[in-house]
């Protein structure tokens, strides 16, 4: 029997800045979906070239670009953690239940969700929020 994991929580992040090709990169870690199973990646995004400005990755102008752009990022994962049924659906459920259901089951599952349970056929939509998962100290 598979044991399930739980869900890790977000983490604050401060972003790690790199130097490449003569500009500065932002690097950090963002939670992505993969064949319907979230992941953590990392991600790099750019901050600005390499100037008098911001001449290391060490400076003062550099830190404040890299905290305003990750105070967007920290935002993103602490803010609105609800899911919509449509999302969880195509996102999550329908990827997982293609790779392991029979056949039959699958068409009877999506028959449900379009006759009952797509937006078209429901006139309220109710965000899914994750459970709160007890975390280790």
């Amino acid at each position: 029997m598979e044991e399930s994991t739980p869900q890790q929580r977000e983490r604050h992040q401060t972003g790690s800045i790199y130097e490449a090709s003569g500009k500065f990169y932002v690097r950090y870690r963002a939670t992505k979906i993969i064949d319907g199973v979230p992941r953590r990646v990392q991600q790099s995004e750019p901050l600005c070239d390499k100037d008098v400005k911001h001449y290391s990755a060490d400076c003062k102008a550099l830190k404040m670009l890299r905290d305003r752009f990750m105070l967007k990022i920290n935002a993103r994962q602490t803010g609105d953690q609800s899911t919509t049924v449509t999302a969880f659906w195509d996102g999550i459920y329908l990827p997982f239940a293609k790779k392991n259901l029979r056949g039959s089951t699958l068409h009877g599952y999506e028959q449900i969700w379009s006759q009952h349970l797509s937006p078209t056929s429901v006139k309220q939509s109710y965000p899914i929020t994750p459970p709160a998962w007890p975390h280790a100290s």
